[in-house]
């Protein structure tokens, strides 16, 4: 194994080590958790890995055997893109660490989950199995699932439950599609992403897949309120997350997908447009910051199925720039908000 391959081991295990190994004190009045201790020491990672990922503008990757007599693997592999977004994404979660660590019930349950969440939210995009990737986001979806309700005070267990169930039935519905899919497109290669073999099925599926990674009205109202009503940590890890899961499928249209026709871009476009007019309807009826910050993210989500569906090259840039900007913008208002 290469440095570098070392490198990227230790940079996925980290948050899982937190996890089995958890700090029973937390320094420097909360900001010395054990997870945002993690997260500095990815970031430093991730840093160290700049030479070869973007420098020589190379990729490292790793693999192994999930099922013998079966091609199942489990392929991680860091890019330039990849390393762009993940970046982003540890200081976000650095973030999240830092505003969780006030005096909560639960804290310390909350604090292990919101690692395993950071974990799993990596694990998500370095993926490159179709397979792998839908039971990531199953399992992601039973962390954040029990992360809602325990993050909660007493007096909001109701909207904590209400919230949760929404969310892990449609991470749930997505990993099962995104395994079907898996098998429609690539059931007879190596489940690994790659140039879609052409069947109608499994353009619709993805399209699906799709439409419902992006939290657009009225299937949103789970986030929205999720962002309004959970501590900040919480709902910064949340849109961090849900954030990837966008790029994710976002991503696969220039691997998967490249040649899509002018009426599924169409069909997105004007999905975009109508979520994002829904979105704006909400944002400019908003009564407080919470509810102005829960629309926002919406409106910037649906942006993403506007620029795919505007896209004249097999890479949409602005989809997956808006990915990177939503979390940025959502940790810095909840910071301003919870400093005030």
């Amino acid at each position: 194994m290469n440095f570098d391959r070392l490198l990227l081991l230790l940079y996925v295990l980290s948050p899982f080590l937190v996890v089995l190994f958890p700090a029973r004190r937390v320094g420097l009045g909360g900001l010395a958790s054990a997870g945002s201790v993690a997260s500095l020491a990815r970031i430093v990672l991730l840093l160290m890995m700049i030479p070869t990922v973007i420098s020589s503008a190379g990729k490292v990757a790793l693999s192994g055997t999930l099922v013998n007599g079966y091609p199942l693997e489990f392929v991680l592999s860091m890019d330039a893109s990849r390393f762009g977004f993940l970046l982003t994404a540890e200081f976000c979660f650095l973030l999240a660490h830092w505003m969780g660590a006030a005096p909560r019930p639960n804290a310390s349950l909350v604090r292990v989950l919101l690692s395993l969440a950071q974990g799993f939210c990596s694990l998500l995009i370095l993926s490159d199995n179709s397979v792998a990737t839908g039971a990531l986001e199953m399992l992601a979806g039973a962390v954040f699932f029990y992360l809602v309700r325990f993050s909660l005070p007493g007096g909001d267990r109701d909207i904590g439950a209400s919230v949760s169930r929404r969310m892990y039935v449609l991470f749930f519905l997505l990993g099962i599609l995104m395994i079907s899919w898996g098998i429609i497109e690539f059931g007879a290669g190596d489940l690994r992403y790659a140039k879609g073999a052409g069947s109608s099925l499994g353009l619709i599926t993805w399209l699906v897949l799709l439409v419902l990674a992006v939290p657009l009205p009225p299937w949103s109202r789970w986030f929205t309120q999720a962002v309004e009503e959970l501590p900040e940590g919480v709902t910064l890890a949340l849109v961090t997350f849900v954030s990837a899961v966008a790029l994710k499928f976002s991503g696969l249209y220039s691997v998967v997908y490249p040649d899509l026709a002018w009426q599924q871009k169409l069909g997105l476009y004007l999905l975009g447009v109508v979520g994002g007019l829904f979105s704006l309807s909400r944002l400019f009826a908003s009564d407080s910051r919470r509810r102005l910050l829960g629309s926002l993210p919406t409106f910037f989500f649906a942006l993403i199925l506007i620029s795919v569906g505007v896209s004249k090259e097999t890479l949409s840039l602005s989809a997956y720039f808006i990915c990177l900007f939503v979390p940025v913008f959502t940790g810095l208002i909840l910071y301003a908000s919870a400093m005030r």
